[in-house]
């Protein structure tokens, strides 16, 4: 095995670059059924994510129709009038979002089977009209979303886990908030984060629930409101976003401490998913009167706008809006984008070719081995922007690199 590496990567120098491996890409996927997206659906929920194959792709809309977007067929309908999708496991097998009810008047959670071509509704607990399920965990087992509480007056959503076929009511706050949602869930789906809000829709309270309970994330300070939206593993890193005074900025938890993600020259920003590990983070960012927008990313190489990172790959007016939905290697990449300036919006996928998580993968194939180690070691000593032996983005391919790959050896491998 080893010297077969060898030979790959000999058989890269000689050709001239390690880099030229490895080739990146954008898939526009244009619009079905003429359906409407706007960044409201995207702001305090992903609704909507990318498997981790970047082959299939679910979006919410403003049109009440299900469509799935396969690389292979394009854009597909799966589901009739009041059905939509909001998550994709990562096998891209099950898709969760709502059905309709009995009457056809109200949504119920619901998810559906790309193999069998089937959705299952999930029905509803006692007491409650209508909800949604919103994320789903890496195998499909775990799914989380909101209820809505058949009662008058002021609306009322509650927190779900469903899982083995039945539901669980997470806890919510002391004081009971109005308005409670589960809106992201961990890989393994052991921790489900979500918001609180009161008297109207703008989040409070970021919220995380596992094993132990219900916990209120911290925020910069008394006065921000904040929401969650995606955990990595076990939860150890939760990201989302906060505001105060009506300045809106990205959050990222770790080991229960908060901090702010830097916007660049952008007033307004919001994180929407990590990797498994949290080595990326993806989100969009702003600008001070909202009338433009821009997919963002957070990792090794900093904050980056990917339409500076990718524009070798963008035609004239063409942009890249959101970065909503995102792979748990953090390979693909996809949100809304416009191929006219942003007159029309349709979803994008953005094959990076790069696993970044685990860190440490050069060759994209997610396992940190001998190849990449080679890989780093013959191209040790050289210089550039791009390189993806500069495995902590500082412009040279150094002992820096080498150690990353050492550090993280074996993970991502089978067995």
């Amino acid at each position: 095995m080893r010297s077969k590496h060898i030979g790959l990567v000999a058989g890269l120098i000689f050709s001239g670059s390690i880099g030229s491996l490895y080739t990146q890409s954008i898939t526009w996927t244009g619009r079905p059924n003429n359906t409407q997206y706007s960044f409201v659906i995207t702001f305090f929920a992903n609704l909507g994510n990318v498997d981790e194959n970047g082959s299939r792709l679910v979006q919410a809309s403003d049109y009440p129709l299900a469509f799935m977007w396969e690389r292979s067929s394009g854009w597909q309908q799966i589901g009739g009038f009041l059905y939509n999708c909001a998550d994709i496991s990562e096998n891209g097998n099950v898709i969760v979002g709502i059905a309709p009810t009995g009457n056809g008047t109200y949504s119920m959670p619901a998810r559906y089977n790309r193999v069998s071509a089937t959705w299952q509704p999930l029905g509803l607990p006692s007491g409650f009209r209508s909800g949604g399920a919103l994320c789903i965990s890496r195998d499909g087992n775990t799914i989380a979303g909101s209820l809505s509480v058949d009662s008058p007056g002021a609306a009322v959503e509650r927190p779900f886990m469903y899982r083995n076929g039945a539901y669980t009511l997470l806890p919510i706050p002391g004081d009971s908030p109005n308005l409670v949602y589960a809106t992201g869930i961990s890989p393994e789906g052991e921790v489900i984060v979500g918001t609180a809000a009161y008297v109207d829709t703008v989040p409070v309270h970021a919220l995380r629930w596992d094993s132990q309970g219900m916990t209120i994330l911290p925020k910069p300070n008394a006065n921000w409101g904040a929401w969650a939206v995606d955990a990595s593993e076990a939860g150890e890193v939760i990201v989302g976003g906060g505001q105060e005074n009506g300045v809106y900025k990205p959050l990222i938890w770790r080991n229960s401490s908060v901090a702010i993600l830097p916007t660049g020259s952008f007033v307004h920003g919001v994180a929407h998913r990590t990797t498994q590990k949290g080595q990326v983070i993806t989100g969009t960012a702003f600008g001070a009167t909202w009338d433009a927008a821009w997919a963002v990313r957070w990792g090794p190489c900093g904050f980056e706008n990917l339409n500076t990172v990718y524009a070798h790959l963008l035609g004239a007016n063409e942009i890249l809006l959101t970065a909503h939905a995102l792979s748990r290697s953090g390979r693909y990449i996809a949100g809304l984008g416009s191929r006219d300036g942003g007159n029309t919006i349709e979803m994008y996928v953005l094959d990076t070719n790069r696993c970044w998580d685990p860190a440490g993968n050069v060759n994209a194939n997610c396992c940190v081995d001998d190849a990449d180690l080679l890989q780093v070691l013959f191209d040790f000593g050289n210089t550039g922007t791009g390189r993806p032996t500069d495995l902590n983005c500082d412009g040279i391919v150094d002992d820096a690199d080498l150690l990353i790959v050492l550090f993280n050896f074996g993970q991502g491998c089978p067995g």
